[in-house]
């Protein structure tokens, strides 16, 4: 016998099913578009090809974003699901110790650097017009992520008391980058575990009091 009210937690199990259904092909799109993108460029790259990488059908490529510049535009919020970093971010801030701080800050960008690399290229090489204002919001994100650390030293009196809190954070911002990352590790050899150690070292000298 169905008792009354046994159709509804499987409409909810239905329901759920379909949305995880539809974030795995999304997902896959997003991935198959990202590879694309890095081989051939934004623009050698078709919905067709897309498609066809990620194995669906072209329809369902537009059904679910519509154009490749929204393929594009979604890339950061795949980097920040993939590498977790709202919860790596809350905890850097959370931490009591500056220094461990900005171990964590190093810790954290060549964590970026080594695994979502190709995503920030991507948008560096990028040339269209329409992915300059995702190129620009990213790069907002990251510098607004630094001014709040830096509000969190001042809170503790612990920042240089000659530095400029806007200078100090634009200094967290470009020795973590991505751009130095590329330019000692994919350029001079040097191996992502001296990158690390080095940002967190400039960053103890360059921007905590002595």
């Amino acid at each position: 016998m169905v008792m009354p009210g046994t159709a509804k937690p499987r409409r909810r199990y239905q329901t759920a099913g379909r949305r995880l259904g539809a974030q795995a092909t999304r997902d896959s799109i997003l991935q198959a578009a990202r590879f694309l993108f890095a081989e051939r460029g934004f623009a050698g790259t078709t919905i067709e090809a897309i498609a066809a990488q990620a194995e669906v059908a072209p329809q369902t490529v537009y059904a679910a974003f519509g154009s490749k510049a929204a393929i594009a535009k979604e890339f950061r919020f795949l980097l920040e699901r993939e590498a977790d970093i709202p919860h790596r971010f809350q905890e850097m801030l959370a931490e009591p110790d500056p220094a461990r701080q900005l171990e964590l800050v190093a810790r954290i960008g060549r964590y970026i650097c080594e695994q979502h690399g190709d995503v920030y290229e991507f948008f560096a090489a990028s040339r269209e017009p329409e992915l300059a204002a995702v190129r620009k919001e990213m790069l907002d994100a990251q510098r607004w992520g630094m001014r709040m650390l830096v509000d969190r030293l001042m809170e503790k009196g612990v920042l240089r008391p000659e530095l400029d809190p806007e200078d100090a954070a634009s200094i967290l911002w470009a020795v973590s980058s991505i751009e130095m990352y590329r330019k000692l590790v994919t350029y001079s050899g040097w191996t992502p575990d001296q990158f690390e150690r080095w940002v967190a070292a400039s960053l103890k000298e360059l921007v905590l009091a002595a």
